[in-house]
C-alpha cells in the first residue's frame, strides 16, 4: 500500500495544494485501475512464460529420455557386436589350433612312414644277409659232402 501510495503521488500531475478537489479521487481511481490492469497484464505474461517454460522443460525431459534410450540401444548393439567378434575370434583360434594339430599329426604320420620304410629296408637287408648266409652255409655243406664222398 505504501509503495502504491508513493507511486500514485509520483504520478500525480499537480501538487496537492493546486489539485482540484473533485477530480482527485477520480484521478486516483483511474491510476489505481491503470496500475491494476498493468499488474494483471504482467501476471498473465508471467503465467504464459511459466507455461512455456514448463512445456520446454517437459520437451527437454522427453528428449533426454529419448537420448538415454538411444544410448542404451547403442550400448546393447555394441555389446552384441563385441560378443559376436569374440565368438568369431574364438572360432578362428580353434580353427588355427585344429590346423596346427592336423599339421603336427601329418608330420607324425610322415615320420612314422619314414620309420616303417627304414624298418622294412633293414628287414630286407637282414633277409638278404640271412639268404646269403644260408647260401654260404649250403655251399659249405655241399663242399663238406663232396669232400666226404671223395674221401670215402
Amino acid at each position: 500500500v505504501n509503495r502504491l501510495t508513493g507511486r500514485i503521488k509520483s504520478m500525480w500531475p499537480w501538487s496537492s495544494a493546486s489539485a482540484p478537489v473533485a477530480s482527485a479521487p477520480v484521478e486516483a481511481l483511474a491510476t489505481v485501475k491503470r496500475l491494476q490492469d498493468q499488474v494483471n497484464r504482467l501476471t498473465q505474461e508471467r503465467d504464459a512464460e511459466t507455461k512455456r517454460t514448463d512445456g520446454l522443460q517437459k520437451a527437454l525431459q522427453v528428449e533426454l529420455l529419448r537420448n538415454a534410450m538411444a544410448a542404451e540401444a547403442k550400448t546393447e548393439a555394441a555389446r552384441q557386436t563385441a560378443a559376436s567378434a569374440m565368438s568369431i575370434g574364438n572360432a578362428i583360434l580353434l580353427t588355427q589350433e585344429r590346423d596346427a594339430e592336423t599339421k603336427r599329426a601329418d608330420g607324425l604320420e610322415k615320420a612314422l612312414q619314414v620309420e616303417l620304410l627304414r624298418n622294412a629296408m633293414a628287414a630286407e637287408a637282414k633277409t638278404e644277409a640271412a639268404r646269403q648266409t644260408a647260401a654260404s652255409a649250403m655251399s659249405i655243406g655241399n663242399a663238406i659232402l663232396l669232400t666226404q664222398e671223395r674221401d670215402a
